[in-house]
Order: C-alpha cells, then sequence, then structure tokens
C-alpha cells in the first residue's frame, strides 16, 4: 500500500512544483494560462485520487495530514503544501506492508460447491487480514455448513437444505454419524464455538464474547483441515 500512495505524492509534488497560480488569476487567454489550469486540474485529480485510496484502506493517520494540503494548496501556500507533502511522504514510508492470508485447501471440493467455498474462503482472508475475528469464524460456521450439507446429500439423496432449512450444525452432524461417517470429535467442539458466537453476534448479551486472533486462526485451520477430510 505505502508505494501506491508514495507514487501519488510524487506526482503531486511534481505538478505542485511547475504549476504558477498568478496566471490562472489573470483574466486573459493565452497558453500560458491553458497549461496552467491543465497543471491544476492534475494536481485536484491528483488530491482526489490519493483522498479516495486512504479512505479506502483506512488511513486516518494520512488523511488528516491530506486535508491539510489541500486546504493550503486551496489558500496558494505552496511552501507549505510542499512541506507537508514530505510529512505525508514520511508517513507513508512507516505504513508496515499488510500481511496477507492465504488459506488453501488439497482436498478436491465437489464442483456444486466450490464456487461458493472459494468466495467464502476469499472473504475469510481479507477478514482475518483486518483482524475481524468474530467474522471470521462466523465464516467458517457458513463454510462448514455448506460442506456438511452437501457431504450428507451425498451419502444419502437427501437435500437438507429444502427439507430442514433450519436445520443446526450439531444435528447435520448427528445425521453424518447415523450414515457411518467418520467425524471427530473435536468438530463437535468446533461447531459449539462457533455457534456461541453467532448467539453472541446476533442477539444482545449482557457480556461480549470476541475470540481472540489465536483461537480464530485455529478455528479456521480446523476448518479446513475438515473439509479435506471430508472431502478426500
Amino acid at each position: 500500500m505505502a508505494k501506491e500512495i508514495l507514487n501519488y505524492i510524487s506526482e503531486l509534488k511534481k505538478n505542485i512544483k511547475v504549476v504558477d497560480l498568478e496566471k490562472i488569476d489573470r483574466n486573459w487567454k493565452s497558453y500560458g494560462r491553458t497549461k496552467e489550469l491543465y497543471n491544476l486540474a492534475l494536481i485536484r485529480m491528483g488530491l482526489k485520487n490519493a483522498r479516495k485510496f486512504l479512505e479506502e484502506n483506512n488511513e486516518h493517520r494520512l488523511l488528516s495530514t491530506l486535508e491539510k494540503i489541500e486546504v493550503n494548496f486551496e489558500d496558494k501556500k505552496i511552501d507549505i503544501v510542499l512541506q507537508d507533502l514530505e510529512k505525508l511522504e514520511k508517513l507513508s514510508k512507516s505504513i508496515k506492508p499488510e500481511k496477507k492470508f492465504n488459506f488453501k485447501l488439497t482436498s478436491n471440493l465437489p464442483k456444486e460447491i466450490k464456487d461458493d467455498m472459494e468466495s467464502d474462503f476469499k472473504e475469510l482472508e481479507k477478514c482475518f487480514s483486518y483482524d475481524c475475528y468474530r467474522s471470521s469464524v462466523i465464516l467458517c460456521g457458513r463454510i462448514l455448513e455448506t460442506a456438511l450439507h452437501r457431504k450428507y446429500y451425498e451419502l444419502s439423496g437427501n437435500d437438507l437444505l429444502e427439507k430442514s432449512p433450519g436445520i443446526g450444525l450439531g444435528k447435520i452432524i448427528a445425521k453424518l454419524k447415523e450414515k457411518k461417517l467418520k467425524i471427530e470429535p473435536g468438530l463437535s467442539q468446533q461447531v459449539h464455538l462457533i455457534n456461541q458466537i453467532r448467539v453472541f453476534s446476533v442477539h444482545k448479551k449482557s457480556s461480549n464474547f470476541e475470540p481472540s486472533k489465536q483461537q480464530t486462526y485455529a478455528t479456521i485451520l480446523y476448518t479446513i483441515d475438515s473439509l479435506n477430510k471430508l472431502f478426500k
């Protein structure tokens, strides 16, 4: 992310250094004035793009500096603008590179659920990367639910989504056991944790449960392991 904002800053510095705002104020047509109007448009577009980028990436610390730059530029305080751009550049260099997580399955997912699963895993990676741990665990529940429903359909030919749309994860596991599918004891504990977080997230409780990063990461790994075993 730092690379992108540094590119914006570099372009802004280059354009601001060459713009002559005095020419723009003169009320007459000339090549020089037209050129400065073009430079001015580039600067304003650059500021707009930089703001949009910082807002999308929740970089509020950098945004406050950019806001000062915008105000000072409109006030024609070019020297101050250039100084603030230097500050913005230093702040941008201090941004730590975003750590991206890539959760991969080794199993071959059934084609009927593959697209949904891949979409959920992409969302899961984003949630975990941005420290949204409750959302991550809830997504694990959705992923497991999709997988267990599909596995039961493969074993029984019955679609529980149609016949029992509100069935819980625990009951699906019980039905799979009836079909002689080997279920590890840890899966039931995993489901219990997910259900607890779902309840706390949807319903107002006296105390709030927030899973830690370690708990969430373990839940994700166990979810992946469960899928790999379900669809060997």
